[in-house]
């Protein structure tokens, strides 16, 4: 692990990639489909802070135990049974993440970019590419990853920048015209789009100033908040609460609702899309690595067995949602297993940690 140290940059890319993915192409529709007003762009920043703090309080925990996972120290904070019970949640999460993102790369590629194509023919070269990558290790992730990052950071740019032209903002009014309960409401929603503190308590342990942690969330925390906010507001304002609502994919439909002069590409959102799978890899292998991770650390085996043993698995989690609806209801419900494993737990375990520190200074 030491020869894998990482800068704040490289986590805040990391982070960045791992939640900007399916979220951005659908996360509209699903909020609004909550709340049913056009506010839901207040419910985005107030589930961007309490990720952040959920951030702060992984890596405070991370902290206690340095070069440690939460796989390692949580054994030694709340005990074996409870810590493998923990880290085997956290486990489970990861790869339920895996086949949804499997799943939803088959279904925009099946839908825009392949149609007709088999849904094995999409999937299993995306899981045996992801596992390649995954075998190298972090800092073969990290590598990939600051490939990935500002090409597909330029693309939505320019994608949002020339949406602006297609947008009506008498749609986003009046602003809380029913009051804060819709707002709150879709927070649930909300976040769904920010899963990521629950890597802090992995990443800590690699990073070569650990201290800055926080810090360094909190940067990918702004940065994805500014995207999912600005791209909510743009689609919103370009179809309208009723016209986002009928759309599976919303942020997809509004790149498709303008041309570009002077492309020389007839279908350019096809493109966009090829270059946005990269977004869903960057997810798929961060997740896999956190899962394959686990269960080397919780159970001793080889970590590249670890990895291959899941393959399977991720590609039964991904065929069990008989329809697109079905595997946003699951997003739905890993949203709020998200925020307790990653907010409410860590921040139960950083209590548990200082009392048992304080305890130990009181009998010295």
């Amino acid at each position: 692990m030491n020869a894998d140290k990482l800068t704040n940059t490289q986590i805040s890319i990391l982070i960045v990639n791992y939640m900007l993915a399916t979220a951005i192409l659908v996360l509209p529709r699903m909020l609004v489909d909550k709340a049913g007003t056009p506010d839901v762009w207040l419910s985005l920043m107030l589930a961007g802070v309490i990720s952040a703090a959920g951030g702060w309080l992984a890596s405070r925990l991370s902290l206690s135990f340095p070069g440690e996972t939460i796989f390692q120290y949580g054994r030694k904070l709340i005990g074996k049974g409870l810590g493998a019970a923990f880290g085997t949640s956290l486990v489970l999460y990861f790869l339920v993440i895996c086949g949804l993102e499997a799943r939803s790369l088959e279904e925009i590629t099946t839908k825009y970019l392949l149609e007709g194509t088999p849904s094995w023919a999409v999937t299993l070269p995306f899981l045996w590419l992801g596992a390649y990558l995954v075998l190298g290790g972090i800092q073969a992730i990290v590598q990939a990853s600051d490939l990935i990052f500002p090409l597909t950071g330029f693309i939505l740019l320019v994608v949002l920048l020339l949406s602006l032209r297609v947008v009506e903002f008498s749609h986003l009014l009046p602003v809380l015209g029913q009051g804060l309960p819709p707002v709150l409401r879709s927070m649930k929603t909300a976040a769904f789009a920010y899963s990521g503190p629950e890597l802090m308590l992995l990443l800590v342990a690699y990073m070569k100033r650990p201290r800055s942690a926080g810090k360094a969330y909190a940067a990918a925390i702004a940065i994805c908040m500014a995207f999912y906010v600005v791209t909510t507001v743009i689609v919103i304002g370009a179809f309208s609460i009723d016209g986002v609502t009928l759309r599976t994919w919303p942020t997809i439909d509004l790149i498709r609702s303008f041309e570009i002069p002077g492309l020389i590409f007839e279908r350019y959102e096809s493109l966009i899309l090829a270059i946005w799978i990269m977004k869903f890899f960057s997810t798929f292998v961060l997740a896999l690595f956190a899962s394959s991770l686990g269960i080397s650390q919780l159970f001793r085996v080889p970590f590249r067995t670890a990895v291959f043993a899941q393959l399977p698995f991720i590609y039964i989690v991904q065929e069990l949602p008989k329809t697109i609806e079905d595997v946003f209801r699951v997003w739905d419900y890993l949203s709020m297993a998200g925020a307790a494993l990653s907010v409410g737990v860590p921040a139960l375990l950083l209590v548990l940690q200082r009392w048992k520190k304080g305890a130990a200074h009181g009998r010295v």
